[in-house]
């Protein structure tokens, strides 16, 4: 559907399921407000309005806080303080249709941070999200701490989700 250096969407289309998936790697937490507002308004503008009503899967590293005002797209398990920064990636959370289960303390088990700050914290940057009309059965999200990614330190985790529903025949 589109692509960038920054962010892919992919359509996936099969008897079971239909979906648009959004791989997106916003910019760094130290951009200016404009620029992620900027990053986050391009990557819905590449979503062509003939998949508008399609299910959106969203990959992300998002490089920003949340989680302390919830409401029906992002909880406040274990929440960060927002900033400015922050709300680009929100509305576009909220415009797409989809949740954030690693927000949700029905979902999420296990710790959630994905990224560690030099400072040694560890902190919610990569997220999926998930569309809210799927009929979902079950929702599990985690953060995998058994697989090693690093090539120098100990900095990223994998997020993971775990979905399951009754595909129609």
């Amino acid at each position: 559907v589109a692509a960038d250096p920054r962010f892919l969407i992919i359509k996936v289309q099969s008897s079971f399921l239909r979906c648009l998936v959004v791989a997106a790697h916003a910019p760094h937490s130290g951009a200016e407000p404009d620029i992620i507002e900027t990053f986050w308004s391009s990557v819905a503008a590449a979503i062509l309005h003939r998949f508008d009503d399609w299910p959106k899967l969203l990959l992300a590293d998002a490089n920003c806080r949340f989680g302390d005002c919830p409401n029906q797209h992002i909880g406040d398990h274990e929440a960060e303080a927002s900033t400015p920064k922050s709300e680009a990636f929100c509305h576009f959370v909220v415009s797409q249709n989809l949740f954030i289960p690693a927000s949700f303390a029905s979902c999420h088990s296990g710790p959630s941070g994905t990224w560690r700050h030099p400072n040694g914290e560890w902190t919610r940057n990569d997220v999926i999200g998930v569309c809210t009309s799927w009929p979902l059965l079950q929702c599990r999200s985690w953060v995998d701490t058994d697989i090693d990614v690093t090539l120098h330190k100990e900095d990223h985790r994998p997020a993971r989700v775990l979905l399951e529903w009754h595909a129609e025949a």
